[in-house]
């Protein structure tokens, strides 16, 4: 055997057996891992199911525990209202009713007396088109239904004779009672509580659905109970908050939580079901592989859980379509005051992916070991093999070296660096060869370093005739020219050199330059590239004196100066920008104070408009001339809200993606409905469209000014109005004049046939109070706000017009490249809060301080009031005490909001304070928040937001 096999299967066998050993020890040590992990993964799925569920119990039980609180805090207005309104009693006359059982809707004929509220009976009215004393007032004031009871006998049955609570066909829900007796013979747990006394707080049947409601005893003058009043809240309506947590919570691949009806006549039906699909259908029957009625079984365990307890149900299933069953297992809860069964459902074999996970895992390391093990040892023997060529081609090629030493050749050396007897021979004859070469190798050395200056300098270089045609070029000035290579730029292409200049002027200025100086530096000139796209050039160059004409040659570089020229035309659109930026910051500052001093105005004109209509109920010709009071006004909040946007100093609003698509043609529908059909909207609008980073409400505001404004335009003479929507991609040439970055972007396009804009006032347009419509027609702040929009949200936007012709503006917004989802929230009713508490209220505005005093005062409150933050700052100093909270402008002489909050404080530190603001500037709230005020309230403020500020300023006392 050869000595390179003999080295080769030594080393390989080596390796082997080392390989073979690891192997097995991995094999061992990777198994006693899985075991380990396998228990690990078992206590981390029984931990994630009880999360789950336990994680949704808890949900709806803050959830019923919040809306009852609301409706103890709505019965408290209730009762206020009923209080007010004037004493309650029952008349001598006589009333026939058709009483209608709200759980069997039999119905029987009784004779009751009237109930008189004031003196005045409440009238049998189903209508809500009319008026009915004190429920229709609390259900305006909450927003929930309300309900005044009749007792109709002594067993308690309880009669609706005043309600805002609906029928199936829309009707106010009167002559429906509640028994005393429920239909399976067991007392109504509400009229039980309230016969004792009591007030019911809970889940309760009205009518034809359930509700989460409160009811209170009303009394005579002996205290005994003839009668109660009612508020409460749908809990279908209340479900919806939680519905989208539970439809979006997912277990495994294909796991998901569901919500059962667990007794009563709904005993076995979705209240939620997966994906939302099977909401409402009776699965009481169902039964899994095993013949066993799974949701019977299901409902039982659950029903009998302790509050908070937890259960598990394990069974076979298969779907329509699987190709054998698979076990599933259940893990469930019961929220009994809403009669929920929650369960969460999985398929075991999901929940024991991880494990087969560990187990492919290590199955697939011991492969990779097995094989990497043998790899190596066929690599060691490849290496081995190596080694012994190396080892031995020293001799070989040695061989063949002396034999074209003695045939002449003395350029061939050998290449070996070992010190033992063959490295010296090797040196031996290598030292013949390098005193042979070295004169050859002067020479190339000299040649070499002029040429590589020549081909590997940055700029053009180049050599050529008078007339144009080159000599020679480096590969810079090819490249910097569009060419592949300097060949093409030499030789007998001499057509190049016609097309080369952009003017031929710049060319016969540059040799009559060049003859009469035999030389320039850095002149510019406009050339073309050789795909024919326009660059600015620097030409250095120098022409040496020669006797004959012919032979003159011209030498030099080139420098492209493209950039350099882009760069200064971007600066002079810079500061061209600037100026306008500067201008419109002037103005908004203007615009900002004039919105200020308007909400200090609109505050009176609402809060007394509020007070007004409480005051007018059942004066309908009054109620109507104050509801276009108040739409006035409001019209007159949003136009601050406008010039609040312009100027940049509204209060920051939330932004989300938003899918320009959806929102414009809602907006093209509700313009469609208001602009005559002899104007044609044609519409182009790209349906997958990315989503933009924008406030909804900004968008319908900057869609709705452009397509307001295209009408106008078109509104005399008809015409037709184009809305463009695409996603584009600008490079740098598109940005160039605008404030953007090269980039996706989200291009919208409003279009009209119109008159178009006089080219004289086109640079106007996007000045505040600046516009070309008609008297009454425009403000002059639609265009600036839409501007401030979209500079806001790192976008711009351009006009293009001509007279006699149309307009079209142009919106570009930076594109939003991750998906987002939507999640609707839903709004919590409004609600008064009253107390007893001492509230020192602050203002320079006097008509403030006196509606603020009458809406505080009629929520119960004992209210101070000062016009001087001095007075004010003296009066708090004398009794510190006898303040439970302070409210005072943000604005006023001598000393502001702030500096008097501050000094409020350190006279008492835990005093609360609630500064109010016409302007709510992001600056002063960061100063007040330093110093302690932790809540704000911006003008004008409605009875319910001064209400429910208050409440929450108390309660954090």
């Amino acid at each position: 055997m050869k000595l390179n096999n003999q080295i080769a299967i030594m080393g390989a066998g080596s390796v082997l057996l080392t390989a073979v050993a690891l192997v097995l020890l991995a094999v061992w040590q990777s198994k006693e891992y899985n075991t380990l992990a396998q228990e690990e993964v078992n206590l981390l799925i029984d931990s994630d199911l009880n999360h789950i569920t336990q994680g949704i119990y808890n949900l709806v039980r803050t959830e019923n525990e919040a809306v009852q609180q609301q409706m103890d805090s709505n019965l408290k207005v209730a009762r206020h209202i009923l209080d007010s309104a004037g004493k309650i009693e029952l008349g001598h006359e006589l009333v026939n009713w058709v009483a209608i059982n709200q759980f069997t809707n039999t119905s029987k004929p009784v004779r009751l007396p009237k109930l008189l509220i004031s003196g005045k009976w409440l009238q049998k009215n189903k209508s809500f088109k009319q008026q009915t004393p004190v429920v229709d007032k609390v259900s305006a004031l909450v927003g929930e239904t309300a309900t005044i009871f009749q007792r109709m006998n002594e067993k308690g049955d309880m009669l609706r004779v005043a309600t805002t609570v609906q029928t199936g066909t829309g009707e106010r829900a009167i002559s429906t009672y509640i028994p005393a007796i429920n239909p399976n013979g067991n007392n109504n747990p509400v009229v039980t509580a309230v016969l004792r006394g009591e007030t019911y707080h809970g889940r309760a049947y009205v009518v034809n659905d359930w509700y989460l409601t409160t009811y209170e005893p009303i009394r005579d003058g002996d205290g005994n109970v003839m009668g109660m009043l009612y508020v409460g809240v749908k809990q279908q309506a209340v479900a919806v908050r939680i519905r989208n947590a539970i439809l979006q919570t997912s277990v495994g691949k294909t796991g998901y939580v569901y919500v059962i009806s667990g007794r009563g006549a709904d005993r076995g039906r979705y209240v939620i079901s997966r994906k939302g699909e099977r909401d409402g259908e009776d699965i009481w029957s169902s039964r899994d592989l095993d013949n066993r009625p799974i949701i019977q079984d299901i409902i039982f365990k659950a029903t009998q859980l302790e509050p908070g307890g937890m259960a598990t149900v394990r069974y076979r299933w298969q779907n329509p379509g699987d190709p054998e069953p698979r076990w599933k297992i259940a893990r469930l809860a019961y929220y009994a005051p809403w009669d929920w069964v929650i369960g969460t459902s999985v398929y075991e074999d999901e929940l024991q992916s991880y494990s087969n996970q560990l187990t492919s895992g290590r199955m697939r390391m011991i492969r990779s070991m097995c094989i990497a093990g043998s790899l190596i040892a066929v690599i060691i023997a490849l290496i081995a093999m190596y080694a012994v060529w190396v080892i031995l081609r020293p001799v070989r090629e040695m061989t063949a070296i002396a034999q074209k030493i003695i045939d002449g050749d003395h350029s061939q050396i050998v290449e070996v660096r070992s010190k033992d007897e063959i490295g010296i021979l090797a040196r031996t004859f290598n030292q013949m060869s390098i005193e042979l070469d070295q004169a050859i190798s002067s020479l190339k050395e000299s040649e070499e370093k002029y040429r590589n200056i020549f081909e590997y300098a940055l700029e053009g270089l180049f050599q050529s005739t008078l007339e144009g045609r080159f000599i020679s070029a480096n590969p810079a000035a090819a490249k910097m020219l569009g060419y592949d290579s300097p060949e093409e730029l030499i030789g007998e292409i001499s057509d190049i050199q016609t097309q080369f200049y952009v003017n031929p002027s710049d060319r016969a200025m540059l040799l009559d330059s060049i003859s009469n100086n035999q030389e320039i530096s850095s002149f510019e000139v406009q050339c073309y590239r050789k795909n024919g796209q326009k660059i600015w050039v620097a030409i250095s160059a120098r022409m040496p004196r020669s006797v004959a004409r012919e032979e003159q040659l011209i030498y030099g570089f080139i420098r492209d100066i493209t950039e350099q020229r882009k760069a200064e035309t971007e600066r002079k659109n810079l500061e061209s920008k600037l100026i306008q930026s500067q201008k419109m910051e002037a103005i908004g500052t203007l615009a900002g104070g004039i919105a200020h001093d308007f909400n200090n105005i609109l505050q009176p004109i609402l809060s007394y408009n509020e007070l007004l209509k409480s005051e007018l109920s059942g004066n309908s010709t009054c109620e109507k001339y104050v509801s276009r009071i108040n739409t006035a006004a409001l019209r007159a909040k949003d136009l601050v809200s406008q010039i609040l946007a312009f100027s940049r100093q509204s209060s920051e609003q939330s932004t989300s993606p938003v899918q320009i698509k959806s929102s414009l043609e809602e907006i093209i529908k509700l313009c469609r409905a208001t602009i005559p059909s002899s104007i044609n909207i044609v519409e182009d609008i790209q349906h997958d469209c990315s989503s933009v980073l924008v406030n909804p409400s900004h968008l319908h505001q900057i869609a709705m000014n452009l397509i307001i404004n295209a009408y106008h335009a078109v509104e005399l003479n008809g015409g037709q109005i184009m809305i463009e929507l695409h996603e584009v991609f600008l490079d740098t040439l598109d940005v160039a004049g605008m404030a953007l970055l090269p980039a996706k972007y989200v291009k919208m396009a409003v279009s009209d046939t119109g008159c178009g804009i006089d080219p004289d006032v086109i640079d106007k347009i996007f000045d505040p109070y600046f516009t070309t419509k008609g008297q009454g027609k425009g403000t002059g702040l639609g265009l600036s706000v839409v501007y401030g929009i979209v500079q806001e949200n790192l976008g711009d936007m351009k006009v293009c017009s001509e007279v006699g012709k149309g307009t079209t503006f142009t919106v570009y917004l930076p594109i939003v490249e991750s998906a987002y989802k939507k999640t609707a929230i839903a709004q919590s009713p409004i609600s008064f809060s009253s107390g007893n508490e001492h509230i020192l209220l602050v203002d320079d505005e006097d008509l403030i301080l006196e509606v603020e005093e009458m809406q505080l005062k009629a929520l119960g409150y004992r209210v101070t009031i000062q016009n001087s933050s001095l007075n004010a700052l003296k009066l708090f100093r004398l009794n510190p005490g006898e303040f439970d909270l302070v409210i005072t402008d943000l604005s006023m002489p001598n000393m502001t909001g702030v500096q008097l909050a501050e000094e409020f404080l350190k006279i008492r530190p835990d005093i609360p304070l609630i500064i109010c603001s016409g302007l709510n500037e992001k600056n002063n709230q960061e100063k007040a928040k330093l110093v302690g005020v932790t809540r704000f309230m911006a003008k004008p403020i409605t009875f319910s937001e001064l209400s429910q500020q208050v409440s929450i300023a108390l309660e954090g006392k």
